[in-house]
């Protein structure tokens, strides 16, 4: 019988490893790569609602440049020089008490009726009270021009009646422009 010689092969152990780091790489970038995008809406939001003026509406600054951006805190200040603009975008805290059609909107101290247009949407939201919510389109109305059947979809109920019958602006946004960026 003839004697064949066997040689062991070297262990293939280092290229297992080898691709569990690459792996472990491509997971780790993947990761950190969801969290830039957070990163660059929580600057976005900072640029939306900066205001450098006392009450933010028609102030000159230092340039000589009058400031009227629509920000909650702006709005609130002069209300009709905002009345029937659409484009109010921002994030902004939920607030209490919500009602059929409404909820409180609140951003640094300043808060605001928001109404909802009753329109089937896609997806419907569960807004709770201390969720945040990014807002895109929001249009900007005097609250006494408002009646039960003025705004899109079912009849206002009487708790939203009664609530913008106490406000000079309300702030009627459809659901398809609002998403909850944090929920309660």
């Amino acid at each position: 019988m003839a004697e064949i010689p066997v040689e062991k092969k070297s262990s293939s152990s280092w290229i297992w490893l080898l691709l569990l780091l690459l792996l472990g790489a491509l997971l780790l970038w993947w990761l950190l790569s969801e969290n830039d995008d957070d990163a660059d809406l929580a600057t976005a939001d900072t640029d939306i609602v900066a205001a450098d003026t006392v009450d933010g509406v028609g102030q000159t600054t230092a340039d000589n440049e009058v400031n009227n951006e629509m920000t909650l805190a702006a709005i609130a200040a002069n209300p009709a020089n905002f009345y029937g603009q659409d484009g109010f975008t921002g994030r902004v805290n939920i607030d209490g008490p919500l009602t059929d059609r409404g909820f409180w909107v609140e951003h640094e101290g300043t808060r605001m009726f928001a109404l909802v247009i009753d329109e089937p949407a896609e997806r419907r939201i569960d807004i709770n009270p201390g969720a945040t919510l990014e807002l895109n389109g929001g249009t900007v109305r005097q609250a006494s021009s408002i009646s039960a059947t003025d705004i899109e979809g079912d009849t206002l109920d009487e708790d939203t009646q009664r609530v913008i019958s106490d406000q000079e602006v309300v702030l009627v946004i459809d659901e398809d422009n609002m998403r909850i960026v944090e929920p309660a």
